[in-house]
């Protein structure tokens, strides 16, 4: 099968899909089905259960790589239950939730969990880099992942990063084209965090708006029921009510649902990518100081040390270089991005991102 996939495409092929989650003691357990013509599998086609523990491991694995320096790493989807449709379901009174409403909110959750790893797994697969990557074969093939020692000095690395942007952050690039995608993800990444933060506030307010009619809709029908022998009228009259306000709750419930799914999905994941194109272009602007600090260092060297400066000024400037044809593939991978889950948002939805896009943009 994979020889006939080979001649029938020439292209390396790796496509990736997460078939379901099931939930047990240990939490959800995410089936991930793979086919591949890559030589490295073991199989064409193999399916695998992973919980989300084994996404961070081949999140981190990948970050800990050598020589990405330029690469944008596609961002870590959340760990499961901490959407705003869970926390604004569960800080609600439940004693009036029925347990189709409960089995609901629970594959409405699945179903974006699903959607959040499939949609990091295929970012993966479809790099150019990181579809080579051992880590990835590992995730997608084998059934027990190597144990992985955790980062004790991320800290460190964070705190490095704040002092660096602020150091950075008025410093003007020698290049043009990156001097604009600079300004342009600077302001982008500002602008996104406000819409996902109003967002999630107006996804809140829809839950507990459809949280307030399951609630009403109940004490109407309680109502209705004490009063079915001393008032039939009334009574008829307030059971009509009732299925009035459990029909607007069901629609309200899946507006909403529909709205976490696509546009709260296409905020999250783009102000994600957004925010590590800005981290990558912060660390291209360390290492044209860097550059320029061998630079000068080598003008001003003795002859005695000429020659070991000369080299390592050489060493920066190929290390700059090299991440700068890197960097200009990889801002336009974010565009890309932002195209692709545009194409699958409601016309609506799609006009809104793209006014909010041009307005941060002007």
């Amino acid at each position: 099968l994979a020889q006939k996939m080979d001649e029938a495409s020439p292209e390396l092929v790796l496509r990736v899909k997460v078939l379901d989650a099931e939930k047990d003691d240990d939490g959800y357990k995410y089936k991930i089905h793979t086919v591949t013509n890559m030589s490295n599998f073991s199989e064409p086609e193999m399916t695998t259960c992973r919980v989300y523990g084994d996404l961070e491991w081949l999140h981190r694995c990948i970050e800990s790589q050598p020589n990405r320096d330029g690469i944008i790493v596609p961002p870590l989807p959340k760990s499961p239950g901490n959407s705003a449709q869970t926390a604004a379901r569960q800080s609600e009174p439940t004693q009036h939730s029925s347990g189709e409403e409960r089995k609901s909110v629970g594959a409405d959750r699945m179903q974006k969990c699903c959607r959040a790893i499939e949609r990091y797994l295929q970012l993966l697969a479809r790099h150019p880099v990181f579809r080579q990557n051992e880590y990835l074969h590992q995730f997608l093939d084998t059934k027990e992942l190597p144990p992985i020692a955790k980062t004790k000095k991320r800290w460190v690395r964070t705190l490095t990063y704040a002092v660096e942007e602020v150091w950075f952050h008025g410093r003007k690039d020698v290049d043009e084209y990156f001097r604009k995608q600079r300004s342009f993800i600077t302001q982008s990444t500002v602008r996104l965090k406000e819409a996902s933060i109003t967002f999630e506030k107006m996804l809140q307010s829809q839950y507990r708006v459809c949280s307030a009619l399951s609630h009403l809709t109940s004490r109407v029908s309680l109502t209705g029921s004490s009063l079915s022998s001393e008032d039939p009228f009334l009574y008829r009259a307030l059971v009509k009510f009732g299925e009035g306000l459990d029909v607007c709750k069901n629609a309200a419930d899946s507006v909403a649902t529909l709205d976490d799914l696509s546009l709260g999905f296409v905020l999250n994941l783009y102000e994600k990518y957004t925010m590590k194109a800005k981290a990558m272009l912060h660390h291209r602007s360390v290492l044209l100081q860097r550059m320029e600090s061998t630079r000068k260092a080598a003008d001003k060297a003795p002859p005695k040390k000429k020659e070991s400066a000369e080299a390592a000024r050489e060493e920066a400037q190929t290390k700059f270089d090299e991440m700068s044809q890197v960097a200009k593939r990889e801002v336009l991978v974010v565009g890309f991005i932002h195209l692709h889950v545009g194409l699958m948002l409601p016309h609506q939805q799609l006009i809104c991102c793209l006014f909010c896009l041009a307005d941060s943009v002007s």
